[in-house]
């Protein structure tokens, strides 16, 4: 409903650019057809460009696009070439994304913390998470996990099987401070499954980095063009998210990024 009722608000009116911050959907088909615009752009955020080429109705939303769009901008090679497998045949830039500034708001946790900060969904590396403390609880007793998730209660079976196994050092919360929760934590954990439904670059990345938390991520997508191939580890791979975990924990280090980009 919201496409339409911008698409009626610019209707019959001219503007230099439209940007279209999105991926090919039948919910930007109103604007691209009212829209009066000197120059179209699209950005597509999401690592594995949302995988609309495999939607039914691809053939024509892409087709619309190609007619209206002037130039589509992605952050990583691998989108790149995924594009272009793809029926979108409109000029791609890659343009790094603008990056957030944060800065340590405290000290570490006294005892070893291992923080989670995405949704509890399998895609998002949630069981790799549990079976990786659990393998790390046995060697490091004083070790806590916090999860922390903006849609605590729209994950509930999850919520639900975690609180069951009674680990009081587990502790569920939302998302209020990212600056502070990352601070808090001796490892920051971010092992998605796959690129679909990820931010090509993970911003959260960054920000450990800035804060100076050790991080640790899968290899997935085009990840491993921004960040040290050290700290990554295999989709799904539990024990390699443990064995480089305890490492981490018992020799701090925090992972770079292997791109220097400016925000200007």
């Amino acid at each position: 409903g919201g496409a339409f009722q911008v698409a009626g608000a610019v209707s019959g009116k001219n503007f230099d650019v439209a940007h279209y911050i999105s991926h090919p959907t039948p919910l930007i088909v109103p604007l691209m057809l009212r829209v009066k615009t000197k120059r179209s752009v699209m950005t597509m955020f999401d690592g594995n460009l949302n995988g609309f080429w495999k939607k039914l109705w691809n053939p024509i939303i892409s087709w619309l696009c190609n007619r209206t769009l002037d130039t589509v901008t992605v952050q990583t090679e691998y989108q790149a070439k995924l594009l272009k497998r793809t029926s979108i045949k409109t000029v791609t830039e890659i343009i790094p994304p603008i990056l957030p500034v944060l800065k340590r708001t405290c000290k570490r946790s006294k005892n070893p913390s291992l923080l989670f900060m995405s949704h509890m969904h399998p895609n998002k590396g949630i069981n790799e998470v549990i079976e990786a403390y659990k393998i790390l609880k046995k060697k490091i007793s004083e070790l806590s996990l916090i999860i922390a998730d903006s849609g605590i209660t729209k994950n509930r079976e999850y919520a639900d099987g975690i609180k069951s196994m009674h680990d009081n050092m587990i502790t569920l919360k939302e998302v209020v401070n990212p600056a502070e929760e990352l601070s808090k934590a001796w490892v920051y954990l971010y092992p998605a499954r796959e690129a679909q439904e990820n931010f090509s670059v993970p911003l959260s990345l960054v920000e450990s980095i800035q804060v100076r938390t050790p991080w640790i991520a899968a290899d997935v997508g085009g990840i491993k063009e921004y960040f040290e191939s050290a700290f990554l580890v295999k989709a799904g791979n539990a024990e390699a998210i443990a064995a480089l975990t305890k490492k981490l924990i018992e020799k701090p280090k925090v992972g770079r990024m292997t791109k220097r980009f400016s925000n200007q």
